[in-house]
């Protein structure tokens, strides 16, 4: 028994010493925002510190007329109506919303019927 383990612990330290040991760690998944309409499709955006809503919505590609379309976002099974009229044409940037890894930005479906 003795002998097998020092075979084992000599196996292992040429691998080291040639250098041929590697180790990895897997890659966490990308955080990202999805941005979706029934016109363009959807599209993913990385996930990044400072990212809002106008910002998303203008990486994805831009889309025609926000004011008169509803504009959700979807976080964690809660829908809430975000007010693009207010941040694009009015310059209110305290209304436009920072986003969160795994937020879903929905634009003109109509699935939202509150305020």
């Amino acid at each position: 028994m003795l002998k097998l383990l020092l075979k084992s612990l000599r196996l292992l330290l040429l691998v080291v010493l040639s250098g041929r040991l590697t180790v990895s760690a897997p890659q966490p998944v990308e955080r990202v925002i999805v941005v979706g309409d029934r016109t363009h499709g959807t599209k993913e955006i990385p996930y990044s510190n400072g990212l809002t809503a106008s910002k998303a919505i203008i990486a994805a590609g831009g889309y025609f007329d926000l004011s008169r379309s509803p504009v959700v976002l979807v976080r964690c099974g809660e829908l809430t109506r975000l007010d693009m009229q207010a941040i694009l044409d009015r310059g209110e940037l305290d209304k436009d919303v920072q986003l969160k890894p795994w937020d879903v930005i929905v634009i003109g479906l109509g699935i939202f019927r509150g305020k």
